[in-house]
């Protein structure tokens, strides 16, 4: 019962100490690797947007496949010679913080369009996706 008893203690020292870990090194890496754009709030959480250049219609970039804005980043400078263009971090990745709700496509696209609104860009826009890195 002793040896038990010892086991369950060690392993909640064990994951005591991997949680503290992980805390340190978020916190660190957040200060090494500041966001590049914008945190918007959208409901209860932030999240990141880009934006390079300037320009009516603005060009959204959607990164698909649990990707980043930074899939983006070769095609965002080119085309910010002549447009707006923002790329951003779904929720949960890159940048962006979790939130608490579903991520159903239609949820996602609410996200953004209230994204887009706060950061104040305005519409009309021209919305292109990524499905895969090659």
């Amino acid at each position: 019962m002793q040896i038990l008893l010892w086991l369950i203690v060690a392993f909640a020292l064990l994951l005591a100490a991997g949680a503290t870990y992980q805390a340190v090194g978020a916190r660190l890496d957040r200060r090494r690797f500041p966001a590049p754009g914008r945190l918007i709030q959208v409901g209860s959480h932030k999240l990141h947007l880009f934006e390079l250049g300037s320009g009516a219609p603005a060009v959204i970039l959607e990164s698909g496949i649990s990707a980043s804005h930074l899939n983006w980043r070769a095609v965002q400078t080119r085309l910010a010679a002549f447009a707006k263009v923002c790329s951003y971090d779904r929720a949960g990745l890159g940048w962006s913080e979790l939130c608490s709700e579903r991520c159903t496509p239609s949820r996602l696209a609410a996200q953004l369009h209230e994204m887009l609104r706060a950061a104040s860009v305005p519409a009309p826009y021209i919305l292109s996706d990524i499905h895969s890195a090659d």
